[in-house]
């Protein structure tokens, strides 16, 4: 049983009945939200395209973007069909008539199943934000530009009749480039009369590029990260990173052999690791490379890059590599 305070002659409410109250003026509220859609709708419909953008807007008192937000609102069947279990406020609904519009832009008519998920999981609710909302919205435009990277992808290896697959056998790179193979890992560790080539200051990356094109054997990085790990000495290192530009990579970083003592010391003759990527930026998985022996800095490259993988002036009979071992 409820009870009615009454105190210096003033009638104080409990708070059952200022919960009853509120939710009945909540209620009231949103019917009205959806009584005005529901009008807008109908004046959508009824009115001209002139006096509907135009004279209506102004005997509202309502800015042109504005009343476009409330009549894309409107324009939903799916949002009135779904009208109890959505937010009724006027930045949330004009969201989700951007989500709606992704969904068929992306999943045609699978887009409506696809939000009574969204709806029934409890990601859409009566009480969702704006700004929960516009988590889901750039969700799915992230998956829109990836699927079209992706399909932009296959569509370059099918003109160029690039596969990830060789048909036969190849040791050099000649015998790649007209089987068309593409390689998404690239493992090099160049001989020391290539490194003593092209370090000459005469040589251009554009030059190497042209002399050793290892960067025809990439696959399309629109929608993933390709990357290229080159073994070179320290005192190499400026020529090991023009090789990364050369073959259209980024340098990243560089894998440096464990500090003797503890010390801080000048690195010369001492191997180093470098890495270069393309395409989307990747966090590397593995950190750590337990020596610079081609099977561990293999091993480095299978748990930090995506097949398939190819191993550059050296062989190996690793599972699921391959190998351009021959010179020319």
């Amino acid at each position: 049983m409820s009870v009615t305070l009454v105190v210096d002659g003033l009638n104080h409410l409990t708070l059952d009945e200022h919960v009853k109250r509120l939710l009945d003026a909540r209620t009231k509220i949103r019917e009205g939200f959806w009584e005005f859609i529901d009008a807008l709708k109908d004046a959508r419909d009824q009115l001209s395209p002139n006096a509907l953008q135009n004279e209506l807007g102004n005997r509202l008192e309502m800015r042109k973007s504005t009343l476009s937000k409330w009549i894309a609102i409107g324009s939903s069947d799916y949002l009135l069909s779904k009208r109890d279990q959505l937010p009724p406020t006027f930045s949330s609904l004009y969201v989700l008539t951007l989500i709606e519009k992704k969904y068929l832009q992306h999943y045609e008519e699978q887009c409506f199943p696809i939000m009574d998920h969204l709806i029934k999981n409890g990601q859409i609710t009566p009480h969702s934000e704006r700004n929960d909302l516009e988590v889901i919205l750039q969700k799915i435009t992230q998956r829109i530009r990836r699927d079209d990277q992706v399909r932009r992808q296959e569509a370059i290896m099918s003109l160029s009749g690039g596969r990830f697959s060789p048909d036969r056998p190849a040791e050099t790179l000649d015998e790649y480039l007209e089987d068309k193979t593409r390689f998404r890992s690239f493992v090099v560790i160049p001989p020391d009369f290539l490194m003593g080539k092209w370090s000459d200051n005469g040589y251009f990356a554009s030059d190497i590029a042209d002399e050793f094109p290892l960067h025809d054997l990439r696959a399309p990085s629109m929608a993933e990260t390709l990357s290229c790990l080159i073994k070179v000495k320290m005192r190499d290192i400026e020529t090991g990173i023009k090789l990364i530009n050369a073959w259209g990579f980024a340098y990243r970083d560089t894998v440096v052999p464990p500090s003797v003592n503890d010390r801080c010391t000048v690195l010369v003759d001492e191997y180093v690791l470098l890495r270069g990527e393309r395409g989307q930026g990747n966090r590397i998985t593995t950190k750590v490379c337990l020596s610079f022996d081609t099977d561990d800095i293999l091993e480095f490259a299978e748990q930090n890059s995506a097949k398939p993988s190819l191993l550059v002036f050296d062989s190996t009979s690793r599972p699921d590599w391959s190998s351009l071992s021959a010179i020319t």
